[in-house]
């Protein structure tokens, strides 16, 4: 994601990608800071998953970031970056750090791309 809004910040005329489709979730850094606060003060044992539950694919994030932006950019899928070996999706269940902490995300993907562009310009 970073070089991506690296180059949208930018206003880059072209990128080389791998695989946008593949689903992920992307976390901001905030919420994760936050989330570790609140489960030292909850004295949680055992695996938590610091996650949001939420799925976006890389080319929503490139969508994203065009609107936010205001710019467009060509991409270009190098099959050289493809992994062969790739998830698909890749999501996690937030259900327990929800309940030991009472946290849900306080920045959603959109807020955290457009204070990335910010700083990334």
């Amino acid at each position: 994601v970073p070089k991506i809004v690296k180059h949208f910040a930018q206003s880059q005329s072209a990128i080389e990608l791998g695989n946008i489709h593949v689903v992920r979730e992307f976390s901001d850094l905030r919420d994760a800071v936050e989330n570790y606060a609140a489960l030292m003060d909850c004295n949680a044992t055992g695996v938590v998953n610091l996650c949001t539950g939420q799925a976006v694919s890389v080319a929503d994030v490139i969508d994203t970031l065009r609107d936010l932006s205001d710019h467009d950019l060509n991409v270009t899928i190098n099959p050289e970056f493809v992994r062969p070996t790739d998830i698909p999706r890749l999501v996690g269940n937030p259900t327990l750090l929800q309940k030991l902490t009472g946290r849900t995300a306080a920045f959603d993907l959109r807020a955290t791309l457009a204070d990335m562009l910010k700083t990334a310009a």
